[in-house]
């Protein structure tokens, strides 16, 4: 577990105290997900909090091009995808300064 979901799910509760919060749902993390809440996001959300998910090289990169956030939390650089990066946790951590 890397909490990706508990910090979404706490973040989103924490703003919709005061604003109407477009919120995803548990583990949609993908771009295809990405895709699909750009399309539900309106114009009555006052903020939005999205869980991006990176297993693979520019994956950041491809979620930002969608939905380009304003802030960005990043909760853990850990090894569940490191074969996608050579084998070096380094290129996980160099993935998430997109």
């Amino acid at each position: 577990m890397r909490g990706k979901t508990t910090t979404k799910a706490f973040v989103g509760s924490i703003l919709s105290k005061k604003w109407n919060v477009f919120e995803s749902k548990d583990y949609w993390n993908t771009t295809e997900h990405t895709k699909k809440h750009k399309e539900e996001i309106n114009d009555t959300h006052q903020a939005v909090v999205l869980e991006y998910g990176m297993a693979y090289p520019g994956i950041i990169t491809n979620h930002c091009s969608i939905i380009q956030p304003n802030i960005s939390i990043v909760t853990n650089i850990g090894l569940a995808h490191v074969g996608n990066f050579d084998g070096d946790v380094r290129g996980v951590a160099k993935q998430n300064r997109n």
